[in-house]
C-alpha cells in the first residue's frame, strides 16, 4: 500500500506548478502554493463541479445528496457504478439537512474567494429551502427527508451531530450577508439544542433523545460535543450581539471543558471518539482517528483564543504539535520503492496518514489535518515544512482532474464524491484557509467576498469583519454593486 501511494502521488506531483491544470515533474524540494494557485483551485476544481445543473439541484436549492462523480443526476433505477456500493443503498433517496446545509457552505466560500455572484445565488436559494423544509416548528431541524419529501425520523430521533451541520451552512450565510432573518433560525436552533440535549447527569450533550435504528440513547458521543464547535458556534461568536453572545461565550467554555474533562487522555494526547463502551477509548475504535483528534485540538485552540482561555491554548497547541508530527508521512522513493521505477530516486513524497495503523487519510481527514498545521504556520513558518508537501499531494491525488471536486481518498475515482456523508464543505474550508495562509506567507492582502446587506453595513460593523476563523491587523473595504470586496492583512490564528 505504502509503495503504491508512494509511487502514484511521485508521478502526479502538482505542488510547484504555476498552473492547476496538469501534473508536473516531481521536484525534491518542494515550495507552498501560491494564494493565485489556491483561487485556481476553488475556481477549477471546485465551482467547475458544484455550479453545474446537477449539484445546484431541481429547483435550484434543492440540493441532492447522491450524485454521480461527472455531476450528473442520480438515476436510482440505473445507477452509475460509484453509488453502487452496498452501504449507501439503504439510503439512496434520502435528501440530508446535513448534507444540504454542508453545500450552502461549499457555495458561500466560492462566493467568499471570487465574488461569483452565482454562488451566492446558489447559497440564498439552498438556504431558503432549508429554512422551508427542513426546521420544526418546535425549533429543531429533521435529519433527512425520504423521497416523498417528509422528514424520515422523528425530531427526537435525531443526533445533535445533524442539528449542528444543519447550522454550518446558514451561519456561513450569515457571516457573509448578517441577514437578520436567519440569524433568528440560528439562534433559534441553537437553543433547541442546549435545551433538548444538554445532560445534568452526563455534564454534556446527549446523542438522541429517542431509539433509531442507526442510534440509542446511551450513546455518548465525542462528535456530539465536537461539531457544535465547529459548525457554527466558533464562526457566529463574534459576530453576535448582547445578550447572545454572553450566553454562547458561556455554553463555548462548557464544551471546552466537556472535550477536555472527559474525551481528552491527556497522557496520549489524542481523544477518545465515544464513552458509551470501552472500546471508544482505543485507538481502533470508532473516531479514534487523528482526524477527529486534530479536529478536537484545533477547535479548542481557537476556541481559547475567542475566549481569553490561556491554559486551554497551551494544551490545544501542544495536542496539535504532537498529533502533526505523528500522523505525517515522508519518503524518498529510493526508501520505499525498488531500483527500476524509472524515477529520481532522490524524489520525496509527503502525506498525512488517518492513524498510526493506516496508510494515507480520507478527504476530510487529510484537510483537517492541513488545516491545523496552517492554523499554527501563521505564527510558526517551520510548519510550512509539512504544508510544502502535503498540500502538493492534495492538489494531485485528492482532486478529481476530469470532472472537478475533491475524492474521497487519493486517487479515488472508483468511490463517490457525493453521498450523505461527503460533498463539498471539507474541500472548499480546506481552499480557503490554505489560501489565506499563502496570502500571509506571500506577505500579500487576502481578498475576500461578502454580501452584506446595505442595512447593515456601518463603521462598526465593518471593525467586526474577518477572515473565517482569524484575525487581521488591517481591513481595507471596498464597496461594489450588491457586495463588499475586502483586503485582509497581517491575518493570524
Amino acid at each position: 500500500m505504502m509503495r503504491k501511494l508512494a509511487s502514484i502521488l511521485a508521478g502526479l506531483w502538482l505542488c510547484c506548478s504555476s498552473s492547476m491544470a496538469a501534473p508536473v515533474t516531481p521536484l525534491v524540494d518542494p515550495v507552498l502554493p501560491s494564494a493565485q494557485q489556491w483561487l485556481q483551485h476553488i475556481e477549477q476544481d471546485i465551482a467547475r463541479f458544484y455550479l453545474q445543473p446537477g449539484p445546484l439541484g431541481d429547483p435550484v436549492g434543492s440540493f441532492p445528496t447522491y450524485l454521480c462523480n461527472d455531476s450528473q443526476t442520480a438515476d436510482l433505477s440505473d445507477l452509475c457504478p460509484e453509488l453502487q456500493a452496498s452501504w449507501l443503498q439503504d439510503s439512496l433517496g434520502r435528501q440530508y439537512t446535513r448534507m444540504l446545509s454542508r453545500q450552502i457552505y461549499t457555495y458561500g466560500v466560492i462566493f467568499h474567494m471570487t465574488g461569483n455572484p452565482k454562488a451566492l445565488a446558489a447559497a440564498k436559494a439552498g438556504v431558503d429551502y432549508l429554512r422551508d423544509n427542513m426546521l420544526s416548528e418546535e425549533g429543531g431541524a429533521y435529519s433527512y427527508l425520504d423521497s416523498d419529501g417528509q422528514p424520515g425520523l422523528s425530531l427526537a430521533q435525531g443526533t445533535t451531530q445533524d442539528l449542528s451541520y444543519a447550522q454550518l451552512g446558514l451561519a456561513f450565510y450569515y457571516y457573509l450577508t448578517r441577514d437578520d432573518a436567519v440569524l433568528a433560525d440560528i439562534l433559534k436552533l441553537k437553543d433547541y439544542i442546549f435545551s433538548h440535549y444538554r445532560s445534568e447527569q452526563h455534564n454534556q450533550l446527549l446523542w438522541v433523545l429517542e431509539d433509531s435504528a442507526d442510534n440509542t440513547t446511551g450513546q455518548l458521543e465525542l462528535v456530539a460535543q465536537l461539531d457544535q464547535i465547529n459548525a457554527y458556534m466558533l464562526l457566529m461568536l463574534p459576530l453576535l450581539p448582547e445578550p447572545y453572545a454572553a450566553q454562547w461565550r458561556e455554553d463555548l467554555a462548557w464544551l471546552s471543558e466537556v472535550l477536555l474533562s472527559q474525551y481528552h487522555n491527556e497522557q496520549e494526547l489524542r481523544f477518545y471518539g465515544y464513552l458509551h463502551h470501552p472500546s471508544g477509548k482505543t485507538t481502533t475504535g470508532r473516531h479514534g482517528d487523528w482526524g477527529h483528534t486534530i479536529k478536537a485540538y484545533w477547535m479548542l485552540y481557537l476556541a481559547a483564543a475567542e475566549l481569553g482561555l490561556d491554559d486551554q491554548r497551551d494544551i490545544a497547541e501542544q495536542g496539535m504539535y504532537a498529533v502533526l508530527e505523528r500522523a505525517y508521512a515522508q519518503f524518498k522513493l529510493m526508501d520505499i520503492l525498488p531500483d527500476d521505477h524509472g524515477m529520481d530516486p532522490n524524489t520525496e513524497v509527503g502525506f498525512w496518514n488517518a492513524t498510526e495503523h493506516s496508510e494515507g487519510a480520507s478527504w476530510w481527514q487529510y484537510a483537517e489535518l492541513d488545516q491545523a498545521a496552517q492554523t499554527l504556520a501563521f505564527s510558526d513558518p517551520s510548519m510550512n515544512d509539512y504544508l510544502r508537501y502535503t498540500y502538493g499531494t492534495w492538489l494531485s491525488a485528492m482532486v478529481d482532474h476530469e470532472h472537478g471536486g475533491i475524492l474521497p481518498y487519493p486517487y479515488g475515482t472508483q468511490a463517490a464524491k457525493l453521498h450523505h456523508w461527503k460533498n463539498g464543505y471539507h474541500g472548499a474550508e480546506h481552499a480557503l484557509i490554505a489560501y489565506l495562509g499563502a496570502s500571509q506567507h506571500q506577505q500579500q492582502p487576502a481578498t475576500l467576498y461578502f454580501a452584506i446587506q446595505p442595512q447593515a453595513l456601518s463603521d462598526e460593523l465593518t471593525k467586526l469583519l474577518r477572515p473565517y476563523y482569524f484575525k487581521a491587523e488591517r481591513v481595507e473595504l471596498d464597496k461594489q454593486q450588491g457586495r463588499q470586496r475586502v483586503r485582509f492583512s497581517g491575518i493570524s490564528g
